[in-house]
């Protein structure tokens, strides 16, 4: 039986529709679920005040808020984009839908850690008063529920990139404490020795308290000259066969209990 009735996901910053942990707790534990978006004018009338007359940021954001709308929609809802102050917005629509809760992932920033207690406190001030209960602001936290764990990524210019490195920014805060012990590897494909993504995530997987249980995958795609850098890279079997080998072995010790 779902815990709330009717339920509100905020999106902020994390404009996605999959690895979203704020709309997986929702769906999970709610009835019925909106989703919803607000240009907020407290940002956006700070960069008006600092003299920004068209910042590239805000037609990236504008791209991104339709593709999150499209993707929703697709899969059978939508997204409802508001234009003002979040901390009168997000209560306003709370009202309006009758939801028993508001979702958002966690903003650890202390502008929207401020923002979010100016809507939690809006929230349960506007339902008091109208005598609809208690509204509360749920936090999507990412649940480390894996067993094990393999990190791959690319490497760039010595360093990790790509989706990789964009869920290690948007969750490293999150599991600290919450997963130690857990064994991993890593698995890095670049141009050159891969040592670079390597260290990062390993000074990450210590930051978490992982334990690595194999000697990290690097596979060298020798793409040294600008063209090569910039094609297309496709790896043989044969270069991928390592890769899965560590798969095979980080399983079979977790079904053996041996680590």
């Amino acid at each position: 039986m779902p815990q709330f009735d009717k339920s509100l996901v905020w999106f902020r910053r994390d404009l996605r529709h999959t690895d979203h942990a704020a709309l997986y707790y929702a769906l999970s534990q709610s009835q019925s679920v909106w989703c919803v978006f607000v240009f907020d004018t407290d940002i956006l009338d700070a960069l008006k005040a600092e003299g920004v007359a068209q910042d590239r940021r805000v037609d990236f954001l504008l791209a991104s808020v339709a593709e999150l709308d499209e993707a929703l929609r697709k899969a059978g809802g939508g997204l409802i984009v508001l234009h003002g102050a979040a901390a009168r917005c997000i209560p306003e629509l709370a009202a309006e839908l009758a939801v028993q809760a508001v979702f958002v992932n966690t903003d650890y920033e202390p502008a929207a850690v401020e923002r979010d207690a100016a809507v939690d406190k809006a929230l349960n001030d506007r339902h008091s008063h109208q005598n609809n209960g208690f509204v509360t602001l749920v936090y999507g936290h990412l649940a480390p529920t894996a067993d094990g764990l393999i990190f791959a990524c690319p490497e760039n210019l010595a360093a990790m990139s790509g989706l990789m490195k964009e869920f290690f920014d948007r969750t490293y805060y999150e599991v600290i404490d919450r997963a130690p012990g857990r064994p991993y590897a890593i698995m890095v494909c670049g141009g050159s020795d891969g040592e670079g993504a390597v260290r990062q995530i390993t000074r990450i997987a210590t930051g978490w308290r992982l334990r690595a249980v194999a000697d990290p995958v690097i596979v060298s795609t020798r793409a040294q000259t600008p063209e090569a850098i910039m094609a297309e890279k496709v790896l043989s079997e044969t270069e991928l066969a390592p890769c899965a080998e560590l798969g095979q072995a980080l399983a079979a010790g977790l079904a053996l209990g041996v680590f």
